[in-house]
């Protein structure tokens, strides 16, 4: 996702390119991005909409599965060499994801990585109705029935649950 913005660097502020990004494999997920380039006074911002075809583990049946994410995001890059001069640019303080290298290239796939990560779910979950696995003998609930007695409430809640229903009774 490497784009050579040497071109884009010496128009005037406000000139625009776009960018397609097709199927590219960021973080075991496969990436669509439209991206938008503009010449601001210092830099590049990149205004981009992603979807991303993902693999996860599902946290209650532990079985891989695929999901789709949508997101979006604006980052302006900013270079190291000025493009008329060669020389080095004052260093700002940003991270070395956003910057336009020596070569005058960005990398959009920094930024995609970041964004798809911050984006995935904490505790994936492949179907609304998965049963998960059995806590007692470990089987997957979803292609077995498992035989095991239930679990009994915790006795930290038994309290609770004895006020709950005396006013259930009330």
């Amino acid at each position: 996702m490497l784009v050579n913005v040497s071109g884009l660097m010496q128009e005037p502020i406000g000139a625009r390119r776009s960018y397609g990004f097709i199927g590219e494999e960021v973080v075991s997920a496969l990436v669509n991005c439209e991206a938008e380039l503009m010449r601001t006074d210092v830099g590049i911002l990149v205004s981009a909409t992603c979807v991303a075809d993902q693999q996860l583990t599902c946290s209650l049946c532990l079985e891989p599965y695929r999901q789709k994410l949508s997101f979006s995001f604006d980052e302006e890059y900013f270079p190291i060499i000025d493009i008329a001069t060669g020389r080095k640019m004052p260093d700002r303080d940003t991270s070395e994801d956003l910057q336009i290298n020596e070569q005058h290239h960005l990398d959009v796939g920094d930024a995609v990585r970041q964004y798809l990560i911050m984006h995935e779910p904490q505790n994936p979950i492949c179907k609304s109705d998965c049963l998960g696995l059995c806590p007692q003998c470990g089987v997957d609930r979803n292609t077995v029935s498992c035989k095991c007695p239930p679990i009994p409430a915790r006795s930290e809640w038994a309290k609770l649950q004895e006020l709950w229903a005396d006013k259930s009774n009330d």
